[in-house]
């Protein structure tokens, strides 16, 4: 007998973010995702973080090197969404402390990642899998760094 899709919230509960990164587990397929659809999705939305009057200025003095920062989150993303290893980092760490950051650009950079998860994941329990951790990601910077 063929197992149901999970539900979104059966997908989110099964997504938990620690102090020290995300849970790496066994999980059963997020629908409609993969690393190729992991790697669309970083890129696309990148792609618009730099043509972002609000956070391109932002990311463009701070990101070096767009190639491996990609790469980065890409695996970044896998690990959170398909919870394969291959990230290792402090991306709460990572944030703090950027000068000019504010309450509008916590939300324009989830709206911008929120378009384009909808735009590229068709299932519902696939989007989930990635605007569930990238809103507890955003509270959890805004709160380590004095923000509302």
């Amino acid at each position: 007998m063929p197992s149901q899709p999970l539900t979104p919230s059966q997908v989110a509960d099964r997504l938990i973010l620690t102090e020290h990164g995300p849970l790496v587990g066994p999980r059963p397929e997020v629908p409609g995702v993969d690393e190729a659809v992991v790697r669309r999705v970083v890129e696309t939305f990148y792609g618009r973080i730099q043509e972002d009057g609000r956070l391109g200025p932002i990311f463009i003095a701070y990101v070096q090197d767009w190639s491996r920062h990609l790469d980065r989150m890409t695996a970044f993303w896998v690990q959170m969404v398909l919870r394969r290893p291959g990230y290792s980092g402090r991306p709460v760490q990572a944030h703090q402390g950027l000068p000019g950051m504010d309450e509008a650009h916590f939300e324009r950079w989830l709206t911008l990642f929120q378009q384009t998860v909808e735009e590229l994941v068709s299932e519902p329990a696939g989007r989930d899998a990635f605007l569930a951790p990238a809103r507890r990601m955003a509270d959890r910077i805004r709160t380590v760094s004095g923000k509302p």
